[in-house]
């Protein structure tokens, strides 16, 4: 005699077949509460690893980041202006900032140009400059955060206006999609 096993909450149910139709049979003796089922397979989901190392691909991880962090299509595009005004989405960017005689005073590094003076150190938004470098990630996510908190002014890149020339469809920022 062939029997079906359903599982239900704290036992068992089989269906035996007599006479053409399932009875049902109550077993309490075979405990299959949730508890005791194995668990669902969980199924990982690998995210691609992003690539800082050229222009073109650095261009593509800021927009990539910018998605993963709930950016509109508009704000995309402001923030890849901004940075390719600031380093032209060239991580070993570095820009010195000099006062009015001449003395280096700080440094800006990395696609975000990420200010060493008022950024990095301890107790600062990074721990180095150097890290900013080896992180562009970091420094990106950063960046939006800031421009989330309506900080994106502290760049000069926007605050100066200067990011909007390369808004145009025509502008050679848009040349490293490709």
């Amino acid at each position: 005699m062939g029997g079906i096993i359903l599982a239900g909450l704290g036992a068992s149910i089989v269906l035996f077949r007599k006479g053409g139709a399932y009875n049902p049979i109550i077993d309490p003796e075979i405990d299959l509460t949730p508890s005791t089922m194995p668990p669902e397979p969980q199924i990982a989901t690998v995210q691609p690893v992003l690539q800082w190392t050229t222009p073109s691909l650095a261009y593509h991880a800021v927009r990539v980041t910018c998605d993963n962090l709930g950016l509109t299509l508009e704000q995309k595009n402001l923030i890849c202006a901004c940075i390719y005004q600031e380093s032209r989405f060239n991580n070993n960017a570095v820009n010195k900032n000099v006062n009015t005689q001449g003395v280096v005073t700080s440094r800006d590094w990395g696609l975000a140009q990420v200010n060493d003076y008022f950024h990095c150190g301890v107790g600062k938004d990074f721990p180095s400059a150097s890290y900013v470098v080896a992180n562009p990630d970091k420094a990106v996510e950063w960046m939006i955060k800031l421009y989330k908190e309506g900080l994106l002014k502290l760049w000069v890149s926007y605050s100066s206006g200067a990011y909007k020339q390369w808004l145009s469809p025509t502008s050679p920022m848009w040349h490293l999609a490709t």
